[in-house]
């Protein structure tokens, strides 16, 4: 599988639907917990690539019809790797296109560990 066959959405796309969210969807943060503690986007999960397993059920990720992943950048190579996985397990994934730190340079919600961040 290459990056090719990698859909992407842009973050006006993700920003417009968690005003609405679907339902089934889940969006999965791939970078390290503390990353992840210290600003996420509301309502991401935090999946590390080695909790997905390779062939099995996934319990935590099978109730869902579709997730959206991101990393700190475009080209991290953890939500890369996890949507990856996804995709060969069968999921319907999506990555976000410029990552986490372009979502938090334009001023978008994130939560942290203790709640929203102002």
């Amino acid at each position: 599988m290459s990056d090719r066959d990698i859909r992407y959405v842009s973050i006006p796309d993700v920003a417009d639907a968690l005003r609405d969210p679907g339902p089934g969807t889940a969006i999965l943060d791939a970078r390290a917990r503390e990353q992840f503690d210290a600003g996420h986007i509301p309502g991401a999960m935090h999946v590390p690539l080695q909790s997905v397993s390779r062939t099995g059920p996934n319990p935590r990720l099978d109730a869902f019809a579709s997730f959206l992943v991101y990393g700190e950048t475009p080209a991290d190579g953890r939500s890369i790797a996890l949507t990856k996985r996804l995709i060969k397990l069968g999921k319907r994934v999506s990555l976000l296109e410029e990552g986490v730190a372009t979502w938090r340079n334009r001023g978008l919600p994130l939560n942290t560990a203790d709640g929203p961040q102002d």
